[in-house]
């Protein structure tokens, strides 16, 4: 399996390497299906670090000693450069604290040569968002943090965007390591609004980080994620594929009621790419929740022709790793994907590492 993490367009620069300086390297298969991403492990004896500075967040960058003042143009690695594996999807629901943030975001980082954090789920308690933002720049990690709407039908989301708004203005560090505000996840799957209505609420968070957003690739991207099927529900979204900046797309191909093997699931995912793409007008596409599970604990699949267990999962992230020429060459520098998720405790059957936080 041919892995992917580290290849550039020729001339860029992307985790610190140059196209001369890019990783080729083919790992073994794993002699035990369990290490389901054995593929994405960077093996530090090959990569060559350059001792100079780079960009945000690549995986050479030396963090400064104090924070910018502002945030400058050349902060942040360029969209252009970033496809394949950037990271993992993470719930946020146990509160944990800033010192388990900070440890998980480093092992992230140090193990799976992980640049991004898309965070899931809530946690309402007091300087929380802080303590996301704290760890990540402790760990050299970016932030696609999540304005959660949640299944209640509640007005919580309300205090949750104003609490994030006011961490990323009032904590210096906040725009280094915020890189996207996602203003929920699928929340026209949930129906939580009408699709005017949430692009309304992108427009207006970008308006309300005005310093950051309106950019371009330099600047803080907003947008929100969804299935197509969201999209679809609520006849196509026009109004929100005007407004994002950025695409984030949920790809889950198991609970795809025409779903086989793991292996064989490439058309699910590229329908799910051409969607978006055909109608985004050359915006960036990511996958902010793609995996398959382990077990179907949490969901059964729609199709009897798809199975929950490690080995489909396993085949599931070569499959992605094995398309990275695929991606390298679409829309925005081409698709970037998060796994879905970082352990089994946040999601049962659907980590990367399960519940004893040991790799599936």
């Amino acid at each position: 399996m041919a892995a992917c993490l580290y290849i550039t367009a020729p001339g860029s620069t992307v985790n610190g390497f140059s196209q001369e300086d890019r990783l080729s390297r083919t790992s073994a298969t794993p002699s035990r299906p369990s290490r389901v991403l054995d593929g994405l492990r960077p093996n530090p004896g090959e990569i060559k670090l350059k001792l100079k500075r780079s960009c945000f967040p690549a995986l050479d960058f030396l963090m400064p000693q104090q924070v910018p003042s502002s945030l400058k143009d050349d902060w942040w690695c360029s969209q252009m450069d970033e496809y394949a594996f950037l990271g993992f999807s993470y719930a946020v629901d146990a509160c944990q604290d800033r010192s388990t943030l900070s440890h998980d975001f480093k092992k992230m980082k140090r193990e799976y040569g992980a640049r991004y954090i898309r965070l899931y789920s809530s946690c309402d308690k007091p300087d929380f968002n802080d303590d996301l933002i704290e760890a990540a720049w402790d760990a050299g990690v970016g932030l696609h943090m999540l304005i959660w709407f949640g299944f209640d039908g509640d007005d919580l989301w309300k205090g949750r965007k104003e609490a994030l708004i006011q961490s990323i203005k009032q904590n210096p560090k906040g725009p280094h390591v915020v890189r996207a505000v996602v203003v929920g996840s699928e929340p026209m799957y949930d129906w939580v609004m009408p699709q005017e209505q949430l692009a309304d609420q992108v427009r207006e968070v970008k308006s309300r980080l005005a310093d950051f957003t309106g950019r371009g690739d330099a600047g803080m991207q907003v947008t929100l994620s969804d299935m197509p099927y969201g999209f679809q529900l609520q006849g196509g979204a026009p109004d929100v594929f005007e407004a994002v900046d950025i695409n984030q797309a949920n790809v889950l191909p198991f609970l795809d009621p025409t779903a086989g093997a793991a292996a064989d699931s490439w058309h699910l995912v590229e329908n799910s790419y051409n969607y978006f793409a055909q109608r985004n007008k050359g915006k960036k596409v990511y996958f902010t929740q793609t995996g398959w599970p382990s077990d179907d604990a949490v969901w059964k699949a729609n199709s009897k022709g798809a199975s929950a267990n490690v080995d489909e999962e396993k085949a599931y992230f070569d499959l992605l790793d094995s398309r990275c020429e695929w991606m390298k060459a679409k829309n925005g520098g081409g698709v970037g994907w998060f796994a879905q998720i970082y352990s089994d405790a946040m999601l049962p059957g659907w980590g990367v590492l399960d519940f004893n936080m040991k790799v599936s």
